[in-house]
């Protein structure tokens, strides 16, 4: 095989396989979006079965109100994978297989609706000094909220 019939072999798949790229939430989140920077969402009912990632360090993620859910489907509502000190707030999140999942430190988790989850309402996992406040976990199938190989987590009236 020549070098140019393998360049044109090699153009043809780069054309045909899509690009896969993260997308940034905005004011408006989509299906397993990310948040990168400090974000309120508008109001109202997000249809996102693959949840939505906040990565970064810093970030506040006000849902102001937003309703996101799941279809019961394997993924997590929320989940806080990289950076610390990160805050959730205002958000309802409903039919995930965990509502919120936290594997970073310092985070602040507060005034959240959280509901039929198949597992957990909220898992911290090798998650440690974070504040779980004042949220209503209820109708989950296991835990409602699930410290797992986490130390040093501050979690009250909820």
């Amino acid at each position: 095989m020549n070098k140019f019939f393998s360049f044109k072999i090699l153009f043809i798949a780069l054309l045909i396989i899509p690009v896969i790229q993260a997308v940034e939430c905005g004011i408006t989140p989509t299906d397993d979006c990310i948040v990168t920077q400090s974000t309120t969402f508008n109001q109202g009912v997000y249809n996102l079965p693959n949840g939505l990632s906040v990565q970064g360090s810093d970030i506040i993620l006000d849902c102001n109100g937003a309703l996101l859910q799941g279809n019961d489907g394997p993924r997590s509502g929320i989940t806080v994978d990289s950076g610390n000190r990160n805050t959730v707030k205002n958000c309802q999140i409903t039919n995930y297989i965990i509502g919120l999942r936290i594997n970073t430190h310092y985070n602040t988790i507060i005034n959240n609706y959280i509901s039929s989850s198949r597992h957990h309402g909220i898992s911290l996992y090798l998650s440690d000094y974070n504040i779980i406040a004042h949220n209503i976990v209820t109708n989950n199938n296991l835990d409602g909220i699930e410290p797992s190989n986490s130390n040093y987590n501050l979690i009250y009236d909820n």
